[in-house]
C-alpha cells in the first residue's frame, strides 16, 4: 500500500479520537451540557452512531492500510482504502452539520450563554478538521481512477439531510416513536455517508466491487448479532449509571420500555450501517 494511504490511516485514527472527545466532552461538560442544542434526538443519534461507527470503521483501514499484499495493492484496494478513511471524515462531518442544524433551529438554548463561544468554536473546528482530512484523504487516490463523477446525489443527500433535521419534530415521548425517530437519524447519516464516500473516491467502471451472492445472510446475521450486543452493552451502561445516581425504583414497564429503544436502536443503527456502506466499502472485501 502506497505510504500517502498508510499515513492517512493515522489521520482517520486522529479524526475518530477527536470526534469521539468532541462528542463526549459536549455532552459532559458542565457548562456545555446545559446549553447544547442536539442532546436530543434525530441530532444526538446521528452523532452517537457517527461516533459508535468511526472506531470500526478505523479499525478496519488500519487493517487494508497495514497488511502485506502479495502482489501489491492494486487500484481497487487503494480507493477502497481510501472510501474507509473517507468514512471516518464524513461521519464527523455530517455529525458537525447535524449539529449546527440544531444549534440554528434552537438559538434560545445556548445564544447569549456561558459557553456560546466555546460551542461555537468546538463545532466550528470539528467541522474544519473534517473538511482538511477529507481533502488529505482524497489526493492520493485521484490519480488511480478516471471515473466521471455527478455531484447531483451528494447535493441532493445534503439537501435532505438538512432538510429533515431542520423539520423533524423532537421530544417524542412512546417509545415506538422515540425507536423511530432513532432510525431516522441513523438513516440520515449511513445513506449520506455512502453517497459522499462514493462520489468523492470513485472506482472506474471495470474495477468496481463484484456482488457477493453465496451465503449473502450470512453477514446480515453476524451484524444483526453485533446490534444487539451493541444495544445490551448501552443498557447496561445506563442501568449503571441510573444505579449509581439511586434512581433504582424504575416500574417495570418503563424498564422494559428502555430495553426495547437500547437494543432496538443498536440493532437499527447497525443494520442501517451495514446496509448503505457495504457496497461503497466493499466490506467482507480486505
Amino acid at each position: 500500500m502506497p505510504r500517502a494511504l498508510k499515513v492517512n490511516v493515522i489521520v482517520a485514527l486522529a479524526v475518530t479520537a477527536a470526534s469521539y472527545w468532541f462528542f463526549m466532552f459536549a455532552k459532559h461538560d458542565p457548562t456545555l451540557s446545559g446549553i447544547i442544542p442536539f442532546s436530543a434526538d434525530p441530532f444526538d443519534a446521528v452523532g452517537s452512531f457517527a461516533v459508535l461507527v468511526s472506531p470500526l470503521v478505523s479499525l478496519l483501514a488500519v487493517i487494508r492500510g497495514f497488511r502485506p499484499y502479495r502482489l501489491g495493492a492494486t487500484p481497487t484496494q487503494q480507493v477502497l482504502l481510501a472510501r474507509t478513511q473517507l468514512a471516518v471524515v464524513f461521519a464527523t462531518l455530517l455529525m458537525t452539520v447535524s449539529d449546527g442544524v440544531a444549534m440554528v433551529r434552537h438559538p434560545a438554548t445556548w445564544m447569549g450563554r456561558a459557553g456560546a463561544t466555546e460551542l461555537l468554536l468546538l463545532v466550528a473546528g470539528m467541522a474544519a478538521l473534517a473538511i482538511v482530512a477529507a481533502w488529505a484523504i482524497g489526493r492520493p487516490v485521484r490519480a488511480h481512477t478516471q471515473a466521471a463523477r455527478t455531484w447531483r446525489p451528494a447535493i441532493t443527500a445534503a439537501v435532505a439531510f438538512i432538510v429533515v433535521l431542520a423539520v423533524y419534530p423532537q421530544h417524542v415521548r412512546t417509545a415506538p416513536l422515540a425507536l423511530l425517530t432513532i432510525a431516522v437519524g441513523a438513516v440520515l447519516l449511513f445513506v449520506p455517508l455512502a453517497v459522499l464516500v462514493s462520489i468523492f473516491a470513485p472506482l472506474a467502471p471495470e474495477t468496481a466491487v463484484p456482488r457477493r451472492s453465496r451465503h449473502a445472510w450470512l453477514p446480515w446475521a453476524a451484524i444483526l448479532l453485533l446490534g444487539v450486543a451493541i444495544g445490551v452493552f448501552a443498557l447496561v451502561g445506563e442501568s449503571r449509571e441510573l444505579d449509581a445516581q439511586g434512581r433504582r425504583g424504575i416500574p417495570p414497564a418503563r424498564r422494559v420500555a428502555v430495553t426495547f429503544v437500547f437494543v432496538g436502536a443498536g440493532t437499527v443503527g447497525v443494520l442501517a450501517a451495514y446496509g448503505s456502506l457495504r457496497k461503497p466499502l466493499g466490506l467482507f472485501r480486505m
